[in-house]
C-alpha cells in the first residue's frame, strides 16, 4: 500500500470534488484519480460514488478512517525520530478561536521562538466543536476549546482535556443605553446587579447575541429569565458584538479572557460589567487545551502547551477588576519570560 495514495484520499474526502482538490494541492486531476484507482484495485471495491455527485461508499468511509489513523501514526513516528535525533525543526498545528489566538500567541510566541526558532506554527481558527472534530481526526496537534456550563466532555476516551481557566461571563452595557431604556431607575438597577445580573431585569434592552459556544451558555440565562430578547446583532465573533456593545447600541456579553484580549476597547468609564446569573448562581464557562491521547507530543509541542497552561494560570490569578489596567499585559509578558528563563 502507498501512503501517498491514502493521503490523497484524505484530501479528496475534504472537498468531494476532484477539480477543487487538485487545484488546492497543485497537482493534476489525473494524478488524483490514479491514486484513488490504486486503492480501489488494492481493496477490490469502489471507494467513491461518481454519480450523481462524488461521495464516499461504505467501504470508502472505512478507508478514510484507516487513512486518518495511519497519518496520525506517521506524524507520531516523525516526532519520535526528531526527539531521538534531538533536532529542533518541526511543525505544530494549533487550533483556537480568533479571539483566543489573539490573546495567546502575541505573548508566548516570542518566548517559544527563542527556544525553537525552526519550529513552524500553523494556526487554524474555528469554533470549538469543529476544533474538537479536527483534533479527533488528527489534523490538529493542540486546540483551545470552550465548554459551556456543565457540558459533557465528548470523546473523553480519545482526547485529553487540560483545564485552562474557569471564567465568569459578564453582561456588558453602557450607562447611555441604560438611561435610554430605564430612565430614573438606572442607579437602582446597577446597584442590584453589581454582584450578579438577572437578565429578567434587563428585558427592555436590545442585545448583541452570540451564535457560538459561549452563546449557548448565555441562552440558558434567557430561558431562565423567561423572555425572548430583542436582537440587535447576531455573530459568532465576540469582537463584532462587543464593538456594538461598547458603542452603546446594545447590550453584549464578554468573558474575562475577551476583556484581556481587547482591553483598549473596554476602557471607557461609561461601561458596566455585571456577572451573569443562572438560577441565582454566577454563570461560568471552562476553557480547555486538548490533544489526542494517542498523539505523541514532541518536546517542542510539550513546551508550547506548557506555555499556554502557564499563561492562563496567570490570567486566572488576576482579579477581574484589574484586567483593564494598562500595565497588566506587561506583567504577563514579564511573567512568561521569567518562567522560561528558569526552565
Amino acid at each position: 500500500m502507498d501512503l501517498q495514495s491514502f493521503y490523497y484520499f484524505q484530501e479528496i474526502s475534504k472537498d468531494l470534488n476532484i477539480t477543487k482538490t487538485a487545484s488546492r494541492l497543485f497537482i493534476s486531476q489525473q494524478t488524483l484519480s490514479n491514486h484513488v484507482k490504486r486503492l480501489e484495485e488494492y481493496f477490490d471495491t469502489p471507494l467513491l460514488y461518481r454519480k450523481p455527485k462524488l461521495s464516499l461508499t461504505y467501504a470508502g468511509e472505512f478507508v478514510l478512517s484507516f487513512s486518518n489513523y495511519i497519518a496520525n501514526k506517521e506524524r507520531n513516528l516523525n516526532d519520535v525520530i526528531r526527539d531521538i535525533k534531538n533536532t529542533e525543526k518541526g511543525l505544530i498545528r494549533m487550533g483556537a478561536s480568533v479571539m483566543r489566538t489573539n490573546l495567546v500567541l502575541p505573548h508566548i510566541l516570542d518566548v517559544f521562538s527563542n527556544n525553537y526558532p525552526k519550529v513552524e506554527l500553523r494556526i487554524s481558527n474555528n469554533n470549538s466543536q469543529e476544533l474538537i472534530n479536527d483534533t479527533l481526526e488528527g489534523t490538529l496537534d493542540l486546540a483551545i476549546v470552550l465548554l459551556y456550563q456543565d457540558e459533557e466532555k465528548h470523546s473523553e476516551r480519545e482526547l485529553n482535556y487540560i483545564p485552562l481557566i474557569d471564567e465568569e461571563i459578564y453582561l456588558c452595557v453602557t450607562d447611555r443605553i441604560l438611561r435610554k431604556y430605564y430612565g430614573d431607575d438606572v442607579d437602582e438597577l446597577k446597584a442590584a446587579s453589581k454582584s450578579g445580573a438577572d437578565l429578567a431585569n434587563f428585558s427592555r434592552l436590545p442585545f448583541c447575541m452570540l451564535n457560538n459556544q459561549m452563546g449557548k451558555t448565555v441562552d440558558l440565562c434567557f430561558e431562565a429569565a423567561g423572555f425572548t430578547p430583542i436582537v440587535h446583532t447576531v455573530s459568532s465573533n465576540m469582537q463584532v458584538t462587543s464593538t456594538f456593545g461598547t458603542r452603546g447600541l446594545a447590550a453584549c456579553f464578554v468573558s474575562k479572557t475577551s476583556l484581556l484580549s481587547s482591553a483598549s476597547d473596554f476602557s471607557s468609564k461609561d461601561l458596566n460589567f455585571f456577572p451573569l446569573l443562572l438560577n441565582d448562581k454566577k454563570l461560568h464557562q471552562t476553557c480547555y487545551l486538548i490533544h489526542r491521547k494517542d498523539r505523541y507530543l514532541s518536546q517542542y509541542t510539550k513546551h508550547f502547551a506548557d506555555l499556554i497552561v502557564k499563561l492562563f494560570a496567570y490570567i486566572s490569578a488576576v482579579p477581574t477588576e484589574k484586567i483593564l489596567k494598562p500595565d497588566i499585559l506587561n506583567g504577563l509578558n514579564e511573567y512568561l519570560h521569567n518562567i522560561n528563563t528558569k526552565e
